[in-house]
């Protein structure tokens, strides 16, 4: 009895077991009916991702909807990353977004319910901000002088986002605000005044060069600005170089520009090189960005063509612009059409008129005022300092190292027995001038025969003419007698 009470017993405490078990099932599953277990899960995702935001600077001047291929990492074909570019970022409750989306509300900062998070620059173009919760971000680039003009900028987040197959949320989320930089700069160079890409000169003559760049909006965000300027080896540069004042404002050497030079074994200056200071950038972009207009640097130098250097030939004075706008940009410009200058002459041959050279004839130089050539190519007006140029065995001679003009040849010396030129010889120097001869003639004197039969019969017909003559008049007073 005993023991069957006691299976009678623990058999109904089973029942009572299972039938508790019963009904919490049955609960569960009517719990599971009523709430949707998907919108459960969803929730519990969506609260608990966490989103990488990855931001890239990129060039562009079109606002336009992000690809999902984009916003997973693919960047905009024909872009180029801008660096140096600082972000500040707030969270916003669900209205002051919409607001701000709509733009009923612009300044981000005067909202009360607006959080400060972080400001962040990109490096290389890009900046990650890892980790960010669930909710509204909305994120205000800082003004910069190199930006002219930006696009998807300020730009709102509303985290997570969904992947494009509704499977869950994008983890690595990327972002391109586009900005239009201020143009890089460029540079230009003339030859003895404005707008001037080729010149003439005498040899030894001084030659002005001026170079003409620009001074880029943001130049004081430049880590880079260096002009170097390399000239030709037939000429000799002057070691005075001057950085001209830019708009007024003087620039100070060793200041706000450091100067540089190369030279050759023989002491001449074959390059040099202007690099500019932060302090210098930073004082030519307080310039540039207080004016309307563009006003050019200046940088002035002189040159001399050299005593060897041949006729005809261009010689040419290069320079280049290295640049990094601190933005990701960095480059080097050149001239897009270096001036030249050169110098020219002409070659004669002095002849008797039968093609045979007259040797050790003599001449000097007259340019346009009447002035002379001396032997230090200078222009003078004392004839007696002139330069003698003297003719060859063959008759030939040459003028080089003149500028492009019409001159004058005054011959002072002939052969004996030939005529010297009445008038001086005009002659004209242009590009090409030295490749042919110009001839000089110095005929031979023609003198008049003596003691011949002309002579004499020249003789017998004056004394016959007199005679003749005599009779005449003896007759004519006889007949008035």
């Amino acid at each position: 009895m005993l023991t069957h009470h006691k299976i009678t017993g623990g058999i109904t405490n089973m029942s009572k077991l299972i039938s508790r078990i019963s009904m919490i099932l049955a609960l569960s599953l009517l719990i599971t009916l009523i709430i949707p277990q998907g919108t459960t899960h969803a929730t519990t995702n969506e609260t608990s991702h966490l989103t990488n935001l990855v931001i890239r600077t990129i060039t562009g001047d079109v606002e336009e909807k992000s690809s999902y291929e984009e916003l997973n990492g693919e960047v905009p074909s024909d872009s180029t990353p801008i660096s140096n570019i600082t972000f500040s970022y707030w969270e916003v409750d669900a209205s002051d977004y919409k607001n701000l989306i709509e733009g009923t509300h612009e300044d981000v900062s005067t909202l009360p319910n607006a959080r400060y998070i972080n400001k962040v620059t990109t490096v290389g173009g890009e900046v990650k901000i890892p980790g960010m919760k669930k909710g509204f971000y909305w994120f205000v680039e800082e003004e910069s002088t190199i930006i002219e003009d930006s696009h998807a900028v300020p730009f709102g987040l509303a985290l997570p986002f969904t992947k494009e197959d509704g499977s869950g949320y994008i983890t690595d989320l990327h972002v391109y605000p586009k900005n239009e930089l201020a143009a890089t700069p460029t540079i230009d160079m003339n030859v003895g005044g404005s707008n001037t890409k080729s010149q003439s000169v005498d040899i030894g003559e001084d030659i002005e060069w001026n170079i003409l760049s620009d001074v880029p909006k943001g130049i004081e965000n430049y880590s880079d600005y260096i002009i170097t300027n390399k000239i030709d080896s037939k000429m000799t540069l002057d070691e005075n170089v001057i950085v001209n004042s830019y708009n007024g404002t003087e620039l100070v050497m060793d200041t706000d520009y450091e100067l540089s030079r190369v030279k050759n074994a023989e002491g001449k200056i074959e390059s040099f090189a202007v690099t500019f200071t932060e302090e210098g950038r930073k004082k030519l972009g307080r310039i540039r960005n207080s004016l309307s207009t563009d006003p050019k640097l200046k940088i002035t130098m002189k040159s001399k063509i050299n005593e060897n250097a041949p006729m005809d030939e261009s010689f040419k004075n290069t320079t280049t612009l290295e640049f990094n706008n601190g933005h990701g940009t960095k480059d080097s410009v050149d001239v897009e059409q270096p001036p030249d200058v050169y110098t020219g002459g002409r070659k004669f041959v002095v002849q008797d008129g039968q093609e045979n050279g007259i040797k050790d004839a003599e001449f000097k130089i007259l340019n346009g005022s009447g002035d002379f050539l001396n032997d230090d190519y200078k222009w003078v007006a004392n004839e007696d300092e002139a330069r003698i140029f003297t003719s060859d065995q063959y008759g030939k001679f040459e003028v080089t190292g003149l500028a492009d003009a019409p001159y004058k040849l005054r011959q002072i010396k002939t052969k004996s027995g030939h005529v010297l030129p009445a008038e001086d010889v005009t002659f004209t120097i242009e590009k090409g001038s030295h490749s042919g001869e110009q001839p000089i003639i110095n005929r031979e004197i023609t003198m008049p025969m003596t003691g011949g039969t002309g002579t004499i019969l020249f003789t017998v017909v004056g004394l016959a003419l007199m005679v003749f003559a005599l009779v005449l008049i003896g007759r004519r007073r006889k007949q008035a007698e």
